[in-house]
């Protein structure tokens, strides 16, 4: 059964290795091997919400550009049309960036969208084996490592800005965010190191990872929404979780842009194989 002191645990866990890239996934399912608790799907969305609703209100701005932005389009189109006949519809897209934003998400989404659709029982099932986990966050390490060395191949004066990133980009960090619905791998760590791998700046590569969070947050909610059902015994012990969890997640995100813009990333794949040695010591033993 969820206690609260088990739901203020794995609401901090969310909230703390979400925006750390060392896997939430990963570490709730290694506290809930430990807690003795069965799988817990409905909970885990449910601190996925909290955190989605935390990233909407931090980069309220972003998105609030991207939406005008996208409100102006035709209007300008027009005006462009009427001066140069020309003017293609994609030219006038693209020249916004924030309307390039938009569709970085979008391409972004892809990858996660097709591999949650036909691997989703497969996915499911990955959340039961630790084993799997370990692995994964060896993975995950093996990401973070290689990341640092790509950066000194992209000095600060020539990395990409939103108008030279190019629309390979995205799908690249897309395709990385893809892996990380496997629990384990992190969502953040692997896209932002892939944000960094394709010559992006630090700041772009972490801002574009938590924008790219909202869509991939929003449609598994939409395909798990049926199995968040809750026993009466346990809802003071959700809604307290779901509590903790948005104020620690607020405060880890300021974290996690303040170690990208240090350049200590990679510190983090140290961590990753301890931590999956650990989980794969207790798949064994425990």
């Amino acid at each position: 059964m969820l206690t609260i002191f088990k739901a203020i645990v794995l609401g901090l866990v969310q909230s703390i290795t979400e925006w750390l890239p060392i896997s939430s996934s990963g570490h709730l399912v290694l506290f809930q091997k430990l807690f003795r608790l069965e799988e817990q799907v409905a909970y885990d969305l449910l601190l996925h919400i909290a955190t989605l609703i935390v990233v909407i209100v931090f980069f309220r701005k972003d998105i609030g550009n991207i939406i005008q932005s996208l409100w102006r389009f035709f209007p300008e189109y027009k005006k462009h049309k009427q001066k140069v006949p020309s003017t293609s519809l994609a030219n006038v897209f693209v020249a916004d960036i924030h309307r390039k934003m938009a569709l970085f998400i979008i391409i972004g989404s892809i990858p996660i969208a097709i591999l949650g659709l036909f691997l989703r029982d497969f996915i499911s099932s990955m959340f039961e084996n630790l084993l799997m986990v370990a692995i994964a966050f060896f993975l995950t390490g093996f990401i973070l490592w290689m990341s640092q060395f790509r950066l000194y191949k992209f000095s600060s004066k020539n990395t990409k800005d939103m108008k030279q990133a190019e629309f390979k980009d995205a799908l690249f960090i897309g395709i990385f965010q893809a892996l990380a619905v496997f629990p384990g791998i992190s969502r953040s760590g692997s896209t932002i190191a892939g944000g960094i791998m394709t010559g992006l700046d630090r700041n772009l590569a972490a801002r574009f990872s938590f924008l790219l969070f909202i869509p991939a947050i929003l449609g598994a909610t939409l395909l798990e929404s049926k199995k968040l059902i809750f026993a009466r015994e346990e809802l003071a012990a959700v809604i307290i979780g779901f509590i903790v969890t948005m104020i620690a997640s607020y405060f880890m995100i300021k974290t996690l842009i303040t170690l990208v813009k240090k350049r200590r990333f990679h510190y983090f794949s140290y961590y990753c194989w301890f931590i999956g040695t650990i989980s794969m010591i207790i798949y064994f033993i425990y």
